[in-house]
């Protein structure tokens, strides 16, 4: 086995166990499997959506909005975008 599909293996492995903290509601968990998926590979949007989904339901709200911040300058869909938007909206509201 070599370099790439050790890498992709060990990713494969922390997305798995980031996701089932996050279902478990076991937010820091999963903010420290994100960050170490991200570590490995910065450029995963999706596991950066989810990161800034975790802080924001860890009421992490400065965190959040600086992810997903970063995931709203990449070429995302609609749809996500939209989504970003409304949190986005809601951490501001709680800024006042």
């Amino acid at each position: 086995m070599g370099n790439k599909e050790d890498l992709q293996e060990m990713l494969d492995k922390l997305s798995v166990a980031a996701k089932k903290a996050h279902a478990d509601k076991n937010f820091g968990q999963a903010i420290q499997y994100y960050h170490q998926i991200l570590t490995l590979n910065p450029s995963i949007v999706q596991i950066r959506f989810l990161l800034a989904r975790a802080y924001f339901q860890a009421k992490k709200f400065d965190h959040a909005n600086y992810h997903f911040k970063l995931v709203q300058a990449e070429n995302i869909p609609k749809k996500i975008s939209k989504l970003i938007h409304q949190y986005l909206a809601y951490i501001n509201l709680q800024k006042d």
